[in-house]
């Protein structure tokens, strides 16, 4: 039986150098692939996580809608419309925006993304919203991602030193109640800030809707 002559590895091995040049610019080529499929990830896998963590079934929307960071308003009526269809059992209304959030340590006003719900009901599927509803109950009381930046203030470090603290949104003074995390890039929680319906959830109790 005649022996098989391994011509591409012969060549590669004679010049060495020309082979390690070619397999490290194949690594670097996988190395960029591999980064912008995570990226690609990150992206769409971001722009869902609201989403994701709102309880509910059917979601109301302008029709104006475009994006979470292109949002519009719609008539409170639309709600109540919803509500009286047949196996509708309730509805909820969510409020979307920016806001200015003041740094409580160094006083720098920074704009966050909030989002506003009705404590009274079970609109965030997020523990840690959860466990504070009752607290959350009270007026001018927000929670904090602990996943935010730095520059918007260490609030997980000041929340575990003081417990309760003031600071200011929007020009408002507020208590930071508690912590959460969301696993949203930027996403701030805000309670009884917000003024504008943008989103409602509606949940069923039969399947006529």
């Amino acid at each position: 039986m005649k022996r098989k002559l391994p011509i591409a590895w012969l060549q590669l091995k004679k010049e060495k150098s020309r082979m390690f040049v070619a397999i490290a610019g194949i690594a670097f080529a996988d190395v960029l692939m591999f980064l912008q499929m995570g990226f690609r990830s990150a992206l769409f896998n971001g722009a869902v996580q609201i989403h994701n963590v709102l309880d509910g079934e059917i979601f109301l929307v302008s029709r104006r809608y475009k994006s979470l960071i292109s949002l519009d308003r719609f008539s409170e009526r639309r709600l109540y419309q919803a509500l009286g269809y047949t196996g509708v059992k309730s509805v909820s209304p969510i409020y979307l925006s920016p806001v200015q959030w003041k740094n409580p340590e160094n006083k720098q006003i920074w704009n966050l993304y909030a989002i506003g719900f009705n404590p009274h009901d079970k609109t965030l599927k997020l523990p840690g919203v959860q466990a504070n509803l009752e607290q959350l109950k009270s007026p001018d009381t927000v929670m904090f991602d602990t996943g935010a930046r730095r520059e918007f203030g260490d609030i997980p470090k000041l929340f575990k030193e003081q417990g309760v603290f003031s600071t200011e949104v929007e020009n408002r003074r507020v208590e930071v109640i508690g912590l959460f995390k969301s696993h949203i890039p930027h996403f701030r929680m805000s309670h009884k800030i917000l003024h504008k319906y943008v989103l409602a959830l509606v949940n069923k109790h039969t399947n006529n809707f």
